[in-house]
């Protein structure tokens, strides 16, 4: 990994930095201390309260800064917009459930879109009875419908080739 990233800048992006398994804190503390001539940007997403402080403490004992924003939940005017092609009874439950966080409220949203005869989140639940892989292939089919043509013609190309690199 210190070779491929050389002496170019490397930005490691982390979603959900809460949720980091030990051998991944593990890889990223050691590929911090041991960059010499590259310069490393770490941008990590994390629920509030949980931040991953080992690798905080490794970023700063690197010399690195730690730039902290705290994004407040959205309000529920916001989260009604984002799911303002749904029924008013739908909206609400959006609303509800979500509690601010647009992520919920996405995940809410697309369940709503699967089962368009459900009045209540509860009811999704129900109706969505069958296996992990069926929903998550539920999901997944939900959201490549909304692809535009070139968009789903590039991710056909990328799932034939397994890489993004254009060379190989």
């Amino acid at each position: 990994c210190l070779e491929a990233v050389g002496e170019a800048h490397l930005l490691i992006a982390l979603d959900d930095a809460q949720w980091l398994d030990p051998t991944s804190v593990t890889f990223l503390q050691t590929l911090m201390q041991q960059l010499t001539y590259a310069t490393l940007t770490v941008f990590a997403v994390h629920r509030i309260g949980l931040e991953p402080k080992e690798l905080i403490r490794t970023a700063r004992q690197q010399g690195a800064r730690h730039i902290h924003y705290t994004l407040e939940a959205l309000d529920d005017e916001a989260i009604d917009c984002r799911a303002a092609e749904l029924p008013a009874g739908q909206r609400a439950a959006v609303v509800e459930v979500s509690q601010g966080n647009p992520l919920f409220a996405h995940a809410v949203i697309a369940a709503f879109h699967r089962h368009p005869q459900a009045a209540k989140v509860e009811d999704v639940l129900k109706r969505a009875h069958e296996s992990r892989t069926a929903t998550l292939a539920s999901a997944v089919a939900a959201e490549l419908q909304r692809l535009t043509a070139p968009a789903l013609r590039t991710l056909e190309a990328l799932a034939v080739m397994g890489t993004s690199d254009t060379r190989k």
